[in-house]
């Protein structure tokens, strides 16, 4: 039996995070008909920016050794990962302020591969005697390479997007920075960055510490968040990798009333062909690529 219309308004702030189905308020205006559920699915398109710099910031300390075979694996996948055309250049540093300052390792561009990262992460200064570096700061190393490194100025772009990879089995032990004051210092250096973090997650880990601050500050910028524990890291690190691509596709939280769905980029209702939907995976495609910035909704009634 055919419902009768009503309008969806805007009652509540609008929370998104990109590339996520969390979101079921619309932004403006719509004339739907009246089914026992309605929803809406969103993102927002990454915006384009001039290329890209990685940063992977990484615990060089003795017992960082076991981890070495899946942190190689990690960075080739992240390698094999990155879009060719997006201008993407990766810099190797430690978690020790000392060897960040010094560091002067030309990053990976497009073209290299595990040999070359090995050699990047063979050339990080391992500190003098058996505990390898004696800092596990990557916090103020991030900042003393940016800041204070005249190297990085040779290859980091201020127009570029940031990525930061932090990498330990320890927590972060900067003395001066908290997981706030990073946040706050970090957001004025581009005008956008991504923050993942391998380290040890709960109390089970077999890590030496849980990586509370780098988890603390992942979790702000809605980053991903890898087991350091795991013996094969690259599905995280091919998550974390994900933000560098456009969405083309949105999967549906639920299973909709297929003839009720309607996709809108920036409230501007999409032509029908200009998406399809898959009902054998439950996704809608999108045959014209939003652009960056974009806020992308796809509502539909619930199927019962």
């Amino acid at each position: 039996m055919r419902g009768f219309t009503f309008l969806l308004l805007l009652s509540t702030a609008l929370f998104i995070t990109s590339g996520c189905q969390s979101d079921n308020w619309l932004t403006h205006e719509v004339e739907v008909e009246t089914y026992p559920g309605l929803w809406v699915d969103s993102f927002v398109q990454p915006s384009q920016t001039d290329g890209y710099d990685i940063l992977w910031v990484i615990d060089r300390s003795g017992s960082m050794s076991n981890h070495d075979v899946q942190l190689l694996l990690g960075i080739e996948e992240m390698l094999d990962s990155l879009p060719l055309d997006t201008g993407w250049r990766l810099g190797i540093i430690s978690t020790d302020p000392d060897e960040a300052l010094s560091n002067s390792t030309f990053p990976l561009v497009p073209g290299d591969d595990i040999i070359d990262a090995t050699n990047a992460l063979n050339a990080l200064n391992n500190g003098s005697g058996w505990g390898g570096p004696p800092l596990e700061q990557g916090f103020e190393s991030v900042y003393t390479y940016m800041d204070l490194s005249a190297y990085s100025s040779t290859w980091m772009r201020s127009s570029a997007a940031l990525l930061v990879v932090f990498v330990s089995d320890e927590d972060e032990q900067s003395w001066d920075w908290t997981a706030s004051d990073f946040y706050g210092w970090i957001t004025t250096q581009r005008s956008r960055v991504l923050i993942s973090s391998i380290v040890g997650l709960n109390e089970s880990t077999c890590a030496d510490e849980v990586g509370e601050k780098y988890l603390e500050v992942t979790q702000s910028f809605g980053g991903v968040e890898i087991d350091i524990c795991d013996e094969d890291w690259t599905p995280g690190v091919e998550e974390a990798s994900k933000p560098f691509e456009p969405i083309e596709e949105l999967e549906l939280s639920f299973s909709p009333v297929i003839e009720t769905i309607t996709a809108f980029v920036d409230g501007e209702q999409l032509d029908p062909s200009e998406w399809q939907y898959d009902e054998r995976i439950n996704t809608v495609f999108f045959l014209t690529i939003p652009d960056g910035g974009t806020l992308v909704e796809v509502t539909y009634g619930i199927s019962s």
